[in-house]
């Protein structure tokens, strides 16, 4: 065998390893290939298709906060990663901050809170890129978001110097004591009904203890476009209305319904808008559930069943009443509605 088909050889077998070392670390890190192949299949084909997904209506449940936290699964944080809107938003706000802080403090100055990092600490990783980022704190939790993070920093030299990994809810850490104290924050939940769990998953752990207002990411919390709608399955009709990002699921919405024919109405749409930058106007660093493909699907918001929806003709007037309860440690969602005073029965979400 000549020296020429030995090197060929040799070149063939560090790439066969190199592979296998890298699903090796795949595997060893939580994530599951099946699921990242399809999710990003998936994605590229909504995407191609320019397809709207409706998810099903959403009903009361009740819970409680360990439910809360506990309950997300390998495949939707592969339903993150692999969301290319959403991170592209987070890398828009993270630059913000960059900017922002460089000028005041010098190099290396950005110290982050990552809240709810997940398994694989992505969006820490993802700020460790840029020379600013002097440390991440990575709170988590999922106990067993919390055991898959732990081997992953501890198998990374990096993220072993840089992250320090917190296994609790944000809410019970006094950050300004910590050294470095975090000067930002990024988090992973925002604005989203839970597909499985019919309920919001919205990121709620009291306010952090910042030191000062510098860099903190400005993500609305969260601002939705709400639709006047007749079907989960026909989502062309229906009465808009852009609800203004401040104090959203804190006000009471009147409107008239305009250019309709006469239909009846139970159920709405919520779709995701969020914010990268407070005033941020010109669409860049922007998510629009109706316009882009995103893990935050579009919900369908159902108030009564299909023999009680109330009739609804041009000029009635409709009232949406949201209100937020943090009483319980999570927050749960009050959705009101009614049309010319006919008042709908209260959802929970």
């Amino acid at each position: 065998m000549s020296l020429c088909n030995l090197t060929v050889i040799g070149v063939v077998c560090a790439i066969l390893i190199a592979v296998f070392l890298k699903l090796w670390k795949w595997l060893t890190s939580g994530v599951d290939i099946v699921d990242r192949i399809a999710i990003g299949a998936a994605y590229g084909l909504i995407r191609k298709l320019d397809l709207t997904i409706v998810c099903t209506r959403m009903k009361s449940r009740s819970r409680i906060l360990s439910d809360f936290f506990q309950e997300y699964r390998n495949m939707d944080y592969v339903l993150m990663e692999l969301d290319k809107p959403r991170n592209q938003a987070y890398e828009e706000a993270a630059k913000q901050v960059f900017l922002s802080s460089c000028p005041k403090q010098g190099s290396n100055a950005v110290t982050w809170l990552d809240i709810g990092t997940g398994p694989r600490m992505f969006l820490s990783q993802m700020l460790l890129k840029n020379p600013t980022t002097k440390h991440v704190h990575a709170v988590e939790a999922n106990t067993n978001s919390y055991e898959q993070a732990t081997l992953l920093q501890q198998a990374t030299p990096i993220l072993k110097e840089k992250i320090p990994l917190h296994q609790r809810f944000s809410s019970s850490i006094e950050w300004g004591k910590c050294d470095p104290a975090p000067t930002a924050i990024i988090h992973d939940v925002l604005g989203t009904i839970r597909r499985l769990s019919s309920i919001f998953s919205i990121l709620f752990c009291g306010t952090p203890n910042i030191s000062g207002d510098i860099g903190v990411q400005l993500l609305f919390n969260p601002p939705m476009k709400v639709a006047l709608c007749t079907s989960a399955q026909f989502i062309e009709r229906f009465e808009s209305l852009n609800i203004p990002a401040d104090d959203l699921l804190s006000q009471t919405i009147h409107f008239t319904a305009e250019n309709i024919r006469e239909t009846e109405f139970a159920d709405f749409y919520l779709a995701t808008y969020v914010l990268t930058a407070k005033n941020l106007e010109d669409g860049e660093g922007i998510i629009n559930g109706f316009k882009q493909s995103t893990n935050w699907d579009v919900k369908y918001v159902s108030l009564v069943d299909k023999l009680n929806k109330v009739k609804v003709k041009r000029g009635d007037k409709i009232k949406l009443c949201f209100e937020t309860d943090r009483t319980q440690g999570f927050p749960i969602y009050r959705f009101k509605a009614s049309v010319n005073d006919v008042h709908l029965p209260v959802l929970e979400i």
